[in-house]
């Protein structure tokens, strides 16, 4: 977790299939709330929601040789597993 880490401004809507970070966010209503998080993890967090919501983004990511994607879809993942 970060260090200087303050909460997020806006609340993320989820339609239900998605659960905040374990480290660092609350769920209620559906609303995420990105607490105790910094931007890595905001920036990690987006890619995991746009991937649950655009099958057609994490397709292209896993279609492509490179390391970077590779390691986003297993953060992606681990998200998805918690």
């Amino acid at each position: 977790m970060c260090h200087n880490a303050r909460p997020a401004e806006t609340p993320y809507q989820t339609s239900g299939l998605t659960k905040p970070p374990p480290w660092g966010g609350l769920s209620v209503d559906q609303n995420i709330e990105m607490i105790y998080t910094c931007t890595i993890d905001n920036i990690l967090y987006f890619l995991h929601i746009l991937f649950i919501n655009r099958a057609d983004i994490l397709q292209d990511f896993q279609k492509k040789d490179n390391v970077a994607f590779r390691i986003l879809i297993k953060v992606h993942l681990m998200f998805k597993d918690n």
